[in-house]
């Protein structure tokens, strides 16, 4: 993801923290894996969302934006009425409105698995992250109807792509790609500001504060205001309607106010029994190391700002496929080998006598390593 047209200088690309995983090249992209899945995903949805259960009343009101085209609405931001326009281009109906997310649901397997590779993983931790997201109820919700939701997590993971990618090679440059994702994510949905805080907040919590020092954050941050600044406008000369509309909201207790219990049960209930350790471990291993600090930082600041704020259960789902491709990755072999290299090198033996490619079986002391770190995460939840 290269920055065409900028000058380096040596205060543009600093090294990147020097771990056990962050050395060697990127694995090959599972590109197979990659197409299977997305294709599994646009299949479930042509013969679900796409053909039944009907309109729901936002599209409807969606494609009545459509017809009104403006930098801003009370409730939405702009581009969820350039997704209704696309729709009505290709005639309005239901299939119209429904292909829309399928796709950007495809798009976000995809890019999951993206960032599963930057991570470091190899085929199988790409399948797996992109598995979990196939299969992910909170995924398959949003997608089925067409929404804002549908598309804000490809934003937000598109910028954490950037971050992964800045803190593997160290180049402050990629910051723009940031500003650019982060611009656009503003105009899909506004709640891009509580991610960009969450962002803002673990940066100053890290050693990683030292790119507030640097030219290239703050042009970024520029981009991203300047691609806000149409609905700023539209918002001033209306005075701030949004505003007050959630005012409103809030006034009226129209939204459930739910408890921290209560609101970590929805998420564990969102993802099911079967994800949700998925993502626990992959916000474990973000944690744990020093390299990829910064995004389960990102993780942990976003999920207090959002039950503090008392937000809707569905404001957390577009960060999940960050802790479910950290969470393929560390339950891969090749996340164990990641975590515990020497470990990995002692104890790992190889799955047959003639694959000496690096393909591991577990060991019982990489075994004995995943139970401690289980419980290790248990108590730290529970203390």
């Amino acid at each position: 993801m290269p920055v065409s047209g900028t000058s380096t200088s040596a205060s543009d690309i600093h090294p990147p923290y020097r771990e056990a995983d962050s050395t060697g090249p990127l694995p090959r992209l599972a590109v197979g894996v990659l197409v299977a899945l997305c294709a599994a995903k646009l299949l479930l949805h042509l013969f679900t969302s796409v053909r039944h259960y009907g309109y729901f009343r936002d599209e409807l009101y969606y494609l009545d934006m459509a017809r009104h085209l403006d930098w801003g609405y009370v409730d939405a931001a702009p581009l969820i009425a350039v997704y209704a326009k696309i729709a009505l281009w290709m005639g309005g109906s239901l299939a119209a409105l429904r292909i829309l997310p399928a796709l950007a649901g495809a798009a976000l397997i995809a890019l999951t698995m993206l960032i599963a590779r930057e991570f470091g993983g190899g085929r199988f931790a790409q399948f797996l992250a992109g598995l979990c997201i196939l299969l992910c109820p909170a995924v398959l919700e949003v997608d089925s109807l067409l929404t804002m939701n549908a598309f804000e997590p490809l934003f937000w993971m598109g910028c954490i792509w950037v971050i992964a990618r800045i803190l593997r090679t160290g180049d402050s440059r990629l910051w723009l790609w940031f500003g650019l994702l982060a611009g656009l994510g503003l105009e899909n949905k506004h709640s891009t500001l509580s991610f960009g805080f969450a962002v803002t907040v673990a940066l100053l919590l890290t050693g990683h504060r030292r790119e507030f020092a640097r030219r290239w954050i703050w042009i970024a941050g520029a981009i991203a205001v300047a691609l806000f600044l149409p609905n700023i406008i539209w918002q001033i000369r209306h005075h701030f309607p949004t505003i007050e509309d959630l005012a409103n909201v809030r006034r009226e207790g129209k939204n459930v106010v739910l408890g921290p219990l209560a609101f970590v049960k929805e998420q564990i209930f969102d993802l099911r029994p079967v994800l949700a350790p998925i993502g626990l471990l992959g916000l474990f291993w973000f944690l744990r190391g020093r390299r990829w600090r910064l995004l389960g930082l990102t993780f942990v600041v976003f999920f207090v700002l959002m039950e503090v704020a008392h937000g809707k259960n569905y404001y957390v789902f577009p960060i999940y496929p960050m802790i479910l491709a950290g969470g393929a990755l560390w339950s891969s072999s090749d996340g164990l080998e990641i975590a515990l290299p020497g470990c990995a090198q002692r104890c790992a033996r190889p799955s047959s006598p003639s694959s000496c490619s690096g393909r591991f079986q577990l060991s019982r002391c990489q075994r004995g390593f995943c139970r401690r770190s289980v419980s290790s995460l248990m108590k730290m939840l529970l203390a």
